[in-house]
Order: structure tokens, then sequence, then C-alpha cells
């Protein structure tokens, strides 16, 4: 149940995220696990004691850009998601991205 009541803030806090967008009307599977995988990463710094400032510098210059959506998700995984293992939080990322959260 906490699982579904994660995937659920998330899909809530990410309503208005932009990045990684699919041009499709339904997800493409292959972008949300890519989407969970990058955030598993995170996770996985955040737990080794990566900063959270940091993380949002390494992703911005590993994609060149810097992105709001980008900020926000990282926020999430070390604030909201921040008791989640990085498997939960990959699999959380990439439920709510199935769920149409582009």
């Amino acid at each position: 149940m906490k699982f579904i009541n994660t995937a659920a803030l998330i899909l809530t806090i990410t309503s208005n995220i932009m990045f990684l967008n699919s041009a499709h009307a339904a997800p493409d599977p292959e972008i949300c696990k890519f989407r969970g995988q990058m955030m598993e990463g995170v996770a996985r710094g955040r737990d080794a004691g990566l900063s959270k400032t940091r993380a949002t510098e390494i992703l911005q210059k590993q994609f060149k850009k810097k992105s709001s959506g980008l900020a926000e998700m990282i926020d999430i995984v070390y604030v909201e998601l921040k008791d989640m293992s990085p498997k939960q939080v990959a699999a959380a990322f990439e439920y709510a991205c199935l769920r149409g959260i582009h």
C-alpha cells in the first residue's frame, strides 16, 4: 500500500514536469524504464552521501541543459522518498511514468 501511495504522490507532484516528454499519447515504456533507472542512480548517490545539489549538477551537465523538471524529480528522491531503497525509487518512478506522467 505504501508503494501505491508513493506512486500517487509522484503523480501529483510531477503532473507538470515536462522532462523527457514523449511525443506519443501513451507513455513509452522504454522512456519510463530509463526514468526509473535514472532516479535509482540518484537514490544510490543519495544513500552514498551525495548532496542533492551535486546530484542535480551532475545530471544537468549530463543532459547539457538546466531542467526544472529534473531538479524536481531529484528533490522527490531526496525529500519525499528518502526512506525508500533505490530499487523502490526506480519502481515508483517507472510506475508513475507508465500511468501517464511524462
